[in-house]
């Protein structure tokens, strides 16, 4: 189960930085016709899952060496039935 919410936690991420890229949505079709919003999207990001409320913290690179990033996130997972919030980081490369 753990690793099935790490895989859940780091796709969204990926989803969400994609998202927030200009660069890299800017080459897709708008969903909508209202202008973007100033400075994009808040962080953190918030999706709702059943049952939960996930939160990503804005990315923060550690290193960039040619084209290799590597970096990492504070997620928080808000289980809607208990009303508790766990915290913790994600790495990606």
């Amino acid at each position: 189960m753990r690793g099935m919410w790490n895989q859940l936690i780091a796709c969204l991420l990926a989803v969400c930085i994609t998202i927030a890229n200009p660069i890299l949505s800017s080459s897709q079709t708008p969903l909508s016709s209202s202008p973007p919003t100033p400075g994009g999207d808040p962080w953190p990001r918030e999706i709702t899952v059943p049952g939960a409320i996930l939160q990503i913290y804005q990315p923060q690179l550690e290193s960039w060496k040619g084209n290799l990033l590597d970096a990492y996130a504070a997620v928080g997972v808000k289980n809607l039935t208990s009303d508790r919030t766990d915290y913790g980081v994600i790495w990606f490369t």
